[in-house]
């Protein structure tokens, strides 16, 4: 099943839009009435970039014009702080909307404007910025670049609260690389900070950044720990959004530990929060988990129907990434049912969606299911290559150059012992087995010699009775 780092997508770009809208409208109307007495250019050009903040989550192409109008002014005028602000916001808007090209292309724009002003604060969320873009594209490197730089920045300046946030969006980009050491040390590094200096959106929001690690390392009970407390704030918040996220982290440690009508529930009214919000590519995760969910209860009409929602909605958002997880989803499906040959076909799909984004995680899942369904058609040469290949990344994934750091020692120490003593033990059965090998002919000489002799002396008495 999908886990909800993918939340990160949402928390960390926009907040939802219904939330706090009656005081942006107050402020809204406020900087229009300003607006309307302004003779001053300059003046005119900042009231227009902050309107268009403003509006950016609510109303995205009265927010364009307003930035456009800011633009053009501040182009006439030289104001290039007004300019680069006009920039940086036309860079949000198109992110939001998706206009990837454009999103990028207005925000390198600011990036050099504030690099020549020197403003390291602007900089900094402007590099940010840049790597949201990037991920959302499933361009996990480039993401990552951007983000290390704005963290450095943001460190420099002294800011908390873009530490928090450069921190939180670094740690989703290792997640993605399925580098969880840095991951897990990104996401402990911002839950510090957050808690420090009483940041409580980000605070909240990372207690399930952090379980949902703990759950990719096979630890339940920390990752359930950390659902549970997210789930706690969020209710308490009254953060619908939130509670969303902690229900199907939950929903997804009760499917792994076979709960499965626990983890149906929690996944259903998960579900239904976030049809209600139309958080569509949220919606579209968790329809992949009870589809997975019903697959594996054997009722696969009912599992196809929820995974081809996914799908579906994946593919119209334009989610790769997703769209390769519930490909290997549906992959699997057809495995329960033993059709190999529907298997192969949407794992091999799945497989070359993940080696186009460099998705790890998903590529390994699609190695091994391709494996599989070779082995149901008795193709064993095949599924062994592809076994090996399943094998080779699963263990780059825990045993790569970047390593698991304290995590490798946690788990590495035990693997390591565990195979000195299956090493020991089987040198001590090599060498029993050579002992009674040793013995046994020992004993069949010395039989041997016994037999002769015996026959040799029955012969010799012979001979005297003769």
């Amino acid at each position: 099943m999908i886990i909800f780092i993918f939340l990160n997508k949402n928390y960390i770009s926009a907040q939802t839009p219904n939330q706090k809208q009656d005081k942006t409208l107050q402020e809204v109307d406020s900087l229009k009435n300003i607006l309307n007495t302004l003779k001053d250019p300059n003046d005119k050009a900042n009231v227009l970039n902050r309107l268009a903040t403003q509006l950016s989550d609510i109303a995205p192409q009265e927010a364009e014009n307003h930035a456009k109008n800011a633009l053009k002014i501040a182009q006439q005028t030289k104001y290039q702080e007004a300019e680069a602000n006009a920039y940086r916001n036309l860079g949000e808007i198109y992110h939001q909307q998706k206009i990837h090209a454009k999103a990028l292309n207005s925000l390198e724009e600011a990036l050099k404007i504030y690099q020549n002003l020197g403003n390291d604060l602007q900089i900094a969320y402007t590099l940010d910025e840049l790597g949201l873009v990037h991920f959302d594209q499933s361009e996990y490197t480039q993401a990552i670049k951007s983000f290390t730089k704005a963290l450095e920045l943001s460190q420099k300046v002294h800011d908390e609260e873009l530490q928090v946030e450069t921190l939180t969006h670094l740690g989703a980009g290792y997640f993605y690389q399925a580098v969880y050491e840095k991951s897990l040390n990104a996401y402990l590094e911002a839950n510090k900070i957050a808690e420090k200096a009483q940041l409580n959106e980000p605070f909240l929001a990372l207690q399930s950044h952090i379980g949902t690690v703990y759950k990719k390392l096979g630890n339940n009970d920390k990752a359930e720990i950390y659902f549970k407390q997210a789930l706690q704030l969020s209710e308490k918040q009254q953060d619908t959004p939130n509670i969303a996220q902690a229900l199907t982290n939950l929903g997804a440690v009760y499917d792994d530990l076979n709960q499965n009508e626990k983890a149906l529930e929690t996944y259903k009214r998960a579900l239904n929060i976030f049809q209600t919000l139309k958080e569509r590519n949220f919606e579209s995760v968790v329809l992949n988990n009870i589809g997975a969910l019903y697959a594996k209860m054997e009722d696969y009409t009912t599992g196809f129907n929820y995974l081809s929602k996914s799908l579906k909605i994946k593919e119209e958002i334009n989610d790769k990434q997703g769209v390769a997880n519930t490909l290997n989803a549906i992959g699997e499906m057809y495995f329960k049912k033993n059709d190999a040959e529907q298997s192969l076909i949407y794992y091999k799909r799945g497989l070359r969606m993940a080696t186009e984004l460099g998705a790890k995680d998903a590529k390994k899942d699609a190695f091994r299911g391709i494996a599989q369904g070779y082995a149901l058609q008795k193709n064993f040469q095949q599924a062994y290559q592809y076994h090996q290949k399943y094998a080779e990344l699963k263990d780059s994934l825990f045993l790569s150059a970047n390593g698991l750091g304290d995590l490798q020692n946690q788990y590495g120490t035990a693997q390591k012992e565990t195979y000195q003593r299956i090493t020991q033990q089987n040198k001590e059965l090599e060498q029993a087995k050579k002992l009674i090998f040793y013995w046994q002919n020992f004993a069949l000489i010395a039989i041997s010699i016994i037999v002769i002799g015996v026959i040799f002396g029955a012969f010799l008495m012979w001979r005297k009775k003769l």
